[in-house]
């Protein structure tokens, strides 16, 4: 997971925000990333073997 970026936000303004300064950064460093590969603004992730949620983090796969 070398190339994956994850960001944790406590709000959507936050989030936004910091969405908006890695473009930033990707841009000043000419980088491009995939769009098609991009997922933001997800309320759950998986990381291993863990799952993210906004209440907490929780050890096994995603339900649903």
């Amino acid at each position: 997971y070398r190339d994956d970026i994850s960001l944790y936000s406590r709000s959507q303004k936050e989030h936004d925000m910091h969405v908006h300064r890695i473009l930033q950064q990707f841009w000043e460093y000419e980088l491009h990333p995939k769009l098609k590969k991009c997922n933001v603004d997800y309320n759950q992730v998986q990381l291993l073997e863990y799952v993210v949620l906004v209440k907490g983090i929780h050890y096994g796969p995603i339900e649903g």
